[in-house]
């Protein structure tokens, strides 16, 4: 594949456990539909609970935007996120879990435990 990715990710933490953080990506390549761009901005009111918002967007073969808006709430090893929004289909990582996952519009309800 030829390409070039770049990211750009910034955290600001303020008093009491809040965090503000921005992140940019970009990725240009000869494959999986071409150049795409991708913005999300996220604010923790505390270290257990968070809400952001982000975009996806391939500006190159498809046009589509890829968006979504959720929350997370975090309680010793286990997280609890809801967000709502369109998802790609395909492999997603969080967290250093991957899994497949099918395209989609709608509320999603994700829930994890660490062990």
């Amino acid at each position: 594949m030829n390409g070039d990715a770049f990211i750009i990710d910034a955290l600001y933490k303020l008093d009491g456990g809040r965090s503000v953080r921005m992140d940019l990506q970009h990725l240009s390549a000869d494959a999986d539909r071409g150049n795409w761009a991708a913005a999300t901005a996220e604010y923790a009111f505390s270290p257990y609970l968070s809400m952001y918002v982000t975009d996806l967007y391939n500006y190159d073969e498809t046009d589509i935007h890829y968006y979504s808006v959720g929350g997370s709430y975090t309680k010793g090893r286990t997280r609890v996120a809801m967000n709502y929004g369109r998802q790609r289909g395909g492999l997603v990582c969080v967290g250093g879990v991957c899994r497949f996952v099918p395209e989609n519009t709608g509320l999603t309800l994700n829930i994890s435990t660490n062990f």
